[in-house]
């Protein structure tokens, strides 16, 4: 195969059949589907194959063109199935178009595959963050209503129910940190977690991860199996960098099923 087709898919290729559907519903031409799966540097694997269906391999990812773009697209977008990024400020200000998420692929065994840097921009869509690095807010005419935020919410928590996983301080506040489970563990996303306990994160250049210290100690996250993941996001196991701090985990919760759980965390 060409080293360019498998960096690059776009149109009507190697596309889920659920996503065909609902884009063909939507008007988009295979000439508006700028990429689907595949594993362009620029991408930092948020477009890799996730699984297979029908023999073909897909991804939750898929990026359209800019002559789409409109708030009322947006919103049809939202009701169609998708967690739709408008990406036209800064450094996309010259390579304009849509990153949109599809929730609720499965792969041929009816297995929920999406990759944790698409589940993330998921979750960022339904607090109207923008699904970058910096989870900032999204600010433009593109914002996502109260309305279009609690349907993605809905679609994903009927999809993938550890939605409802989640971190609490010793006095039972949320922590906002995008947890998750994996396996039996509960991993989050280390700067909002960090940021919280008034950590200090660095990145060491040299050693290609992150650095982390609190009022001048450089915390031991050996045990936490620190991830880079996405190309962009630092993952870690929550016991593991909790315990750098000097928390405990004082108890973790099972939802019924396995399908979630809460971490509750003490001095």
């Amino acid at each position: 195969m060409d080293m360019m087709a498998m960096a690059l898919t776009s149109g009507y290729n190697r596309i889920h059949p659920i996503q065909e559907a609902a884009l063909r519903e939507l008007g988009v031409t295979s000439g508006q589907i700028m990429q689907t799966v595949g594993n362009a540097p620029a991408s930092a694997g948020f477009h890799a194959a996730e699984g297979q269906i029908d023999g073909n391999d897909y991804t939750s990812c898929i990026d359209l063109s800019w002559s789409l773009a409109s708030p009322e697209f947006k919103a049809r977008m939202v009701m169609a199935g998708f967690a739709p990024f408008f990406r036209h400020t800064g450094s996309f200000a010259d390579n304009r178009h849509i990153h949109a998420v599809s929730i609720g692929l499965r792969d041929s065994q009816r297995r929920c595959r999406i990759l944790a840097g698409p589940r993330q921009q998921i979750i960022d869509a339904t607090r109207n963050l923008n699904g970058l690095v910096g989870h900032s807010p999204i600010e433009s005419a593109y914002a996502f209503t109260k309305d279009e935020m609690k349907l993605m919410y809905e679609n994903y928590a009927d999809w993938v129910p550890d939605v409802a996983t989640k971190v609490l301080t010793p006095e039972g506040n949320q922590i906002v940190c995008y947890a998750f489970l994996e396996q039996d563990s509960v991993r989050c996303d280390l700067r909002p977690f960090a940021k919280y306990w008034g950590v200090k994160v660095e990145w060491d250049e040299q050693a290609h991860r992150a650095v982390c210290s609190l009022d001048g100690r450089t915390l031991d996250l050996s045990s936490a199996d620190m991830r880079l993941e996405g190309g962009e996001f630092t993952r870690l196991n929550v016991r593991g960098i909790a315990e750098a701090i000097g928390l405990k985990i004082d108890r973790f919760e099972w939802s019924t099923g396995h399908s979630s759980a809460t971490v509750h965390l003490a001095y």
